[in-house]
């Protein structure tokens, strides 16, 4: 729930509870759970439209937060731009919390979570687990999370594992960004965990 102004209070699987005190959460207009999109977290259920869902309403509303509450959400497929299973695409303003949310690339999927052609998109606390099946060394970029030709994006306390390269690809394009001259820039990653 919030606490006082700027701030919010997540509490993980465990019932420990994280503090963040962030002045850019004030910018944020709605907060767009995705639970009441449909998302179930039961790590059985396939969540990839109801994520997806309630990222487009994000976006739709000129931007806001995407709150995963506690729970394993199964992905698949790579339906979405950059072959993602869930994209931020073209969105400003948007911030995902997380903390005790994992994400599981179900059927193979690489790219978990794609951050295309968007800009103050702010990612904490997520675990994502990505590729499940038998690693492929020509398709090295398949990253749990892949940043392409987007700006001001941080990504923090997080836990990505089960990469088949980097855990998370920052680039312009993901096929061909230098001949369209696309890049990335003032991308942070802090305090997380790759493995």
């Amino acid at each position: 729930g919030e606490a006082a102004s700027g701030s919010l209070i997540v509490s993980d699987a465990d019932g420990a509870e994280w503090y963040l005190e962030n002045p850019s959460l004030r910018t944020f207009r709605e907060t767009f759970n995705v639970k009441h999109y449909g998302a179930t977290g039961d790590g059985v259920t396939d969540d990839t439209g109801a994520i997806q869902a309630a990222f487009d309403a994000c976006e739709s509303a000129g931007g806001g937060r995407v709150f995963f509450p506690p729970g394993i959400y199964k992905t698949s497929g790579g339906a979405q731009a950059g072959d993602t299973a869930i994209a931020i695409d073209g969105a400003s303003n948007v911030e995902v919390i997380g903390y005790g949310a994992t994400i599981h690339a179900g059927n193979g999927t690489a790219r978990v979570l794609g951050i295309f052609g968007s800009s103050n998109v702010h990612i904490r606390g997520l675990k994502i687990v990505g590729y499940t099946g038998t690693l492929d060394p020509t398709a090295e970029h398949h990253a749990p999370i892949a940043v392409s030709n987007s700006s001001n994006v941080t990504i923090e306390d997080c836990y990505l594992t089960n990469s088949l390269g980097d855990c998370i690809y920052i680039g312009g394009d993901i096929t061909n960004g230098a001949s369209l001259g696309y890049t990335s820039k003032n991308i942070w990653v802090t305090r997380n965990v790759l493995k």
